[in-house]
């Protein structure tokens, strides 16, 4: 049975290898567009499929830094707060940002299907294809900020624990202080 970490560190590897292959393939339709225009013979799809290949490439790259919990932040102002407030607003804005994910996700998905009917301009594929990769970007975001609310809440359980275990004696009643200054 693998570990979670294991598990863990081979989805965010093959997540990476999705957004560098769709990072590439910007690349690649960018430099075929500049040949071809260079040329004089512009193509009309390496026009279209790059947007799509860096919507799908933001999409998956988006999530990684949340694997390690790390965030670009300014905290400048943050490292001022005292830590237990510093918390309560990290929560809260990652509550934030599951709930605002997870609220466009039917409008992303009404979006999609219009978009589903619409003619293409040379693509043999309909636009909806290159701009499903925005659906996944909301609900990669909200499922891996949801998990950073879930981690944070045990590690936090976790780390009171013992202390809990503590102040319990062994027959699970409260420990009496001898130290009447500081009774526990």
């Amino acid at each position: 049975m693998e570990r979670p970490e294991d598990e863990q560190s081979r989805a965010e590897r093959i997540q990476t290898a999705i957004a560098a292959v769709f990072f590439f393939g910007t690349f690649v339709t960018v430099c075929v567009e500049v040949a071809a225009r260079y040329l004089g013979h512009p193509v009309v799809w390496a026009i279209e499929l790059p947007t799509y290949c860096f919507i799908w490439a933001w999409g998956f790259a988006a999530g990684l830094a949340d694997w390690s919990n790390d965030q670009l932040a300014f905290s400048l102002v943050a490292d001022l707060l005292p830590r237990r407030l510093r918390l309560v607003l990290q929560r809260t804005a990652d509550v934030l940002i599951v709930s605002a994910c997870v609220a466009v996700l039917p409008g992303t998905v009404t979006f999609l299907s219009v978009q589903a009917t619409q003619p293409n301009v040379g693509l043999p594929l309909s636009e909806m294809y290159g701009e499903a990769g925005v659906f996944v970007l909301f609900a990669s975001v909200a499922v891996l900020r949801a998990r950073i609310i879930v981690l944070s809440i045990a590690e936090e359980w976790r780390a009171r624990r013992p202390v809990q275990e503590a102040r319990e004696g062994t027959d699970g009643e409260a420990a009496v202080s001898h130290d009447r200054r500081r009774p526990t």
